[in-house]
């Protein structure tokens, strides 16, 4: 399934029109904010709903009225209900609409409660592959800014001009283009910054150190942190690899995949590419083991299938709710025991100057130390970061 997501048009719908023209979604998701494209807005939503069914939140720029009469052609509502599962082709989709607020003064109003009293009833109707929301989690709102905290996009790179914008195709291959456009966020906090660098490959890295040399930018992907990219796929520049240059990268990867994630070569350049004499290489899947709890997993499956499909029915009765609820909870806590949901999850934590970087250990040692932990600090006379102390193995 093909899904496009948009959000905050604000009442310019011509680049969601080309966006759909082109690439013919077969879903398509809104987190609100549509606005008004004037007196022949309900033609310019037509025409959405004429390719494919759409789904959409409202947010503090939307017209709860027109939203809420939208049908798309199935004769299902466009506007998601809040704390509602809806199932489009198998795929589960929930929505939490409005904007954060301490009060119900206007009508796209939502407060902390109400967040909360619709999460609590998705999460009873089961797991979802899709939560659309205009407005930020429960609380974040009302945080000040952080001092010295930033976020930069840089990329994907969008090529055009005069309204005619694009995103350039590599190797006239579908999926390479799609990785390769992949948000890239490098955060910085103080000293410190991360580069999470989502499924990068090698055209768009070249791509990406073409692009920043003609901007005449000074080292933008440089960064403390790597979180390989790709589950460390073995399709990286070494040169763009190179101008990362980190202390610590960061692989995640799981199980059951037929890609051989992380690849050793990519292990071993990241270790070559690194700063400093000891630079540190984590993987979540090297690090962790799984005590083996699920004997039949297609068995469990099918039963997992059957629950769904009994909560997701209209005519399902109280009483088998209530059982097919208490056997999904007792189905849940067994799978959330398992030690993959616990062991080699990594940790970092950062002052902004110096770094703490945290294994869970599968057991507790002699001196009953839960965790590997890693310190890492600016050498006082280079202010380059050096690997100062590790404990929690036992040595």
């Amino acid at each position: 399934m093909k899904i496009l997501a948009i959000s905050d048009l604000h009442g310019d719908f011509r680049l969601a029109g080309i966006a759909c023209a082109e690439l013919r979604p077969d879903l398509l998701l809104c987190c609100g904010d549509w606005g008004d494209a004037g007196p022949d807005q309900e033609k310019a939503f037509a025409k959405f709903l004429a390719l494919c069914p759409v789904l959409t939140v409202f947010g503090n720029h939307d017209s709860l009225e027109l939203l809420a009469s939208l049908r798309n052609q199935d004769g299902s509502p466009v506007l998601l209900a809040q704390g509602v599962v809806r199932v489009i082709n198998d795929l589960r989709v929930a929505g939490i609409s409005g904007i954060w607020a301490k009060s119900h003064r206007l009508p796209h109003y939502v407060t902390d409660d109400d967040v909360k009293e619709w999460s609590s009833q998705i999460a009873l109707r089961g797991p979802i592959d899709i939560l659309l929301t205009h407005a930020c989690p429960v609380g974040l709102a009302d945080l000040t800014p952080v001092p010295n905290l930033s976020i930069n996009v840089l990329g994907p790179i969008i090529e055009g001009q005069s309204g005619q914008y694009r995103l350039r195709t590599f190797e006239g291959n579908v999926g390479k283009t799609k990785n390769g456009h992949s948000i890239i966020l490098l955060l910085r906090y103080k000293n410190i910054r991360i580069l999470l660098g989502g499924d990068l490959n090698i055209p768009s890295e070249k791509f990406l150190l073409e692009h920043y040399a003609q901007e005449n930018t000074r080292d933008p992907f440089q960064a403390e942190v790597l979180k390989a990219y790709h589950h460390g796929s073995g399709d990286f520049s070494e040169e763009f690899v190179g101008s990362i240059s980190p202390y610590v990268s960061v692989i995640s990867s799981g199980d059951n995949e037929s890609y051989s994630h992380p690849r050793a070569d990519t292990m071993g350049f990241l270790g070559k590419a690194s700063r400093g004499k000891r630079p540190l290489l984590f993987s979540t899947e090297l690090a962790r083991s799984a005590v083996e709890v699920v004997k039949n997993p297609m068995v469990l499956k099918q039963e997992l299938k059957g629950l769904k499909d009994t909560l997701a029915r209209t005519d399902v009765t109280g009483a088998e709710r209530e059982k097919s609820l208490a056997r999904w909870e007792e189905l849940e806590n067994k799978l959330i025991n398992r030690s993959i949901a616990v062991y080699g999850a990594i940790n970092l934590r950062s002052d902004g100057d110096k770094l703490l970087m945290c294994q869970k250990k599968e057991a507790k040692n002699a001196q009953r130390e839960e965790w590997d932990i890693y310190q890492i600090e600016p050498d006082p006379r280079t202010n380059e970061l050096v690997l100062v102390s590790k404990g929690g193995d036992g040595d």
